[in-house]
């Protein structure tokens, strides 16, 4: 329980007071000892998909992800792209960002002289 509180940056309280609290014990371990995921309790069956961020090494779910921190035969590198919101908002903000310094007058026959 220490590690799950170290690793999630929840205190026993919060940790026992979660849905999934009964699967922290069940939880499988690595190779290395470290507590892998929700996700990964049922990779020895077959019954688990991997997490593609976990994979690329930015799962932000640790131990409460739902998918499964284990490396599965064939498994390889999957592009991540951002959502589709995410990506209009981005195009958003960069327009937005143009219309801006396209307004604001430019101001080339300004001399400083020292």
């Amino acid at each position: 329980m220490e590690e799950l509180q170290v690793s999630l940056g929840k205190t026993r309280t919060e940790l026992e007071g979660m849905e999934c609290a009964h699967l922290f014990g069940q939880i499988p371990r690595d190779e290395d000892g470290r507590l892998t995921s929700i996700g990964s309790i049922s990779h020895e069956v077959g019954a688990c998909h991997p997490c593609a961020f976990w994979f690329k090494g930015v799962c932000g779910n640790a131990a409460l992800c739902r998918s499964c921190h284990y490396v599965h035969a064939g498994q390889r590198g999957r592009r991540l792209r951002r959502s589709k919101q995410a990506r209009k908002r981005m195009k958003d903000r960069l327009q937005e960002a143009r219309e801006k310094d396209a307004s604001q007058p430019e101001n080339s026959d300004c001399i400083v002289r020292l």
